[in-house]
C-alpha cells in the first residue's frame, strides 16, 4: 500500500465519519501550516450547496468550510482524501463547484488523493 504524506492523516480520519454509501471523503482546511477545520461528505444538504448546484449531499470541502463562517483563510490549503474498500487512495479532486466555494474563502491550493497516489494543484478561479 502507498504511504501518503502526513498531511492526509486528519482528512483520512475524517472520511470514516461519512454516511455516504459509496464515497467516504474527508477534507482538512489548513491555514498558515496548521489545521483550522475538518469535514466529511454526507447525505445532508445545505442552502449554500443549492446556491451552486442541485446536489443532495454536502461535499467534504463544504463541510470543512461551514464552521469557519465565511472567514477568509490566509495561505489556505484544502487537503482532500478518499480511499477504496481495500484502503487504496482514490481520486478526490475538488469538483468545480467546490473549487468555486473554496476560492470564495481564499483557498486556491489543493492537495488530494488520486488513484494510487496524490496530486497538488493551484487554481486561479
Amino acid at each position: 500500500m502507498l504511504k501518503l504524506p502526513k498531511v492526509f492523516r486528519l482528512a483520512k480520519a475524517a472520511s470514516v465519519h461519512s454516511n455516504h454509501r459509496r464515497y467516504k471523503i474527508g477534507c482538512v482546511i489548513i491555514s498558515n501550516g496548521k489545521p483550522v477545520s475538518v469535514g466529511f461528505n454526507s447525505y445532508k444538504n445545505h442552502t449554500i450547496t443549492r446556491k451552486f448546484h442541485d446536489s443532495q449531499t454536502i461535499h467534504a470541502e463544504l463541510a470543512a468550510l461551514l464552521p469557519l463562517k465565511f472567514k477568509k483563510i490566509k495561505h489556505g490549503i484544502a487537503v482532500v482524501f478518499r480511499q477504496d474498500k481495500e484502503g487504496n487512495p482514490r481520486l478526490a479532486r475538488p469538483c468545480p463547484t467546490c473549487q468555486k466555494i473554496l476560492a470564495s474563502y481564499g483557498i486556491k491550493d489543493y492537495i488530494y488523493t488520486t488513484n494510487g497516489g496524490f496530486s497538488k494543484e493551484h487554481n486561479e478561479i
